[in-house]
């Protein structure tokens, strides 16, 4: 991707969303009992400083103010997701193409947990009740991020977990990938225009699917982006148009996915 120029102050727009959306604040005390927001809040952040994703998901439910729950239930979902702030100014601020964006974000996700995946649909659970706030800039940007990491982490998947039928319906209990943390081309498929195989394996066909719904609503998403975060929608725009319609044919969905690598 190639940011407009002014894109420093992209940068520093995200950097609020991410530090002020995970912490309201550097230094915090333990409360025994939290009972209003900002105790809420800080119990979180002691939480996630701890790696607990489960104590801070259940303390920020706890927020009474819906639009500041769920920005931060979202955050939390992303970062639980394996997408923490490194890999979000990446995907953002990247000088590569917008395919090999994704990619580098799958890559960045690597190994693939069943965690991780579960909290990339939390996330854009979480993340699309977003969509009602004022700041469209923030709704839109933190929707189409938890997009990327849903497709992305699905990618990665590839490195652990491959299909060798196109009629798999668990995606998660398919035949084992070379699992060498590296993503090539051959773990979505060997000979991407042709079904799934014994000897052909790659990509399940419902995560195929779901990345391709998944860019779909990202790339209408990146229309409400403006300004200093316009970039996001050039990013976008480099992503092939096959991998950006949820009715392009699974096979061809799969080479497209191979040009993001």
């Amino acid at each position: 991707m190639k940011l407009p120029r002014g894109s420093g102050l992209s940068l520093a727009l995200l950097y609020p969303v991410l530090v002020m959306g995970l912490s309201s604040c550097n230094i915090y005390k333990p409360f025994a009992s939290p009972n209003n927001d900002e105790e809420y809040i800080q119990e979180a952040q002691k939480c996630l400083n701890d790696g607990n994703y489960t104590c801070a998901l259940d303390a920020y439910a706890k927020i009474s103010v819906s639009d500041l729950k769920n920005e931060k239930l979202c955050l939390a979902q992303l970062t639980r997701a394996g997408l923490g702030i490194s890999e979000l100014v990446q995907t953002i601020s990247s000088d590569s193409s917008g395919s090999g964006m994704l990619g580098a974000l799958a890559r960045a996700l690597i190994p693939w947990t069943e965690e991780k995946e579960t909290a990339s649909l939390a996330a854009i659970t979480e993340c699309n009740k977003l969509s009602t706030i004022s700041d469209t800039q923030k709704s839109s940007l933190l929707r189409i991020l938890a997009y990327l990491s849903d497709c992305s982490i699905r990618i990665a998947k590839t490195d652990v977990k491959v299909a060798t039928s196109e009629s798999t319906t668990s995606c998660n209990s398919t035949t084992d990938g070379d699992n060498d943390g590296v993503l090539a081309s051959a773990d979505i498929a060997a000979t991407p225009g042709a079904a799934l195989s014994t000897n052909n394996a790659g990509m399940c066909e419902f995560d195929v699917r779901k990345c391709t719904a998944n860019m779909d609503v990202a790339n209408d998403l990146a229309s409400g982006l403006g300004g200093d975060l316009s970039g996001v929608n050039g990013n976008l725009t480099d992503v092939p148009a096959d991998l950006k319609d949820s009715n392009t044919a699974t096979t061809t969905a799969r080479q497209a996915l191979i040009n993001t690598l």
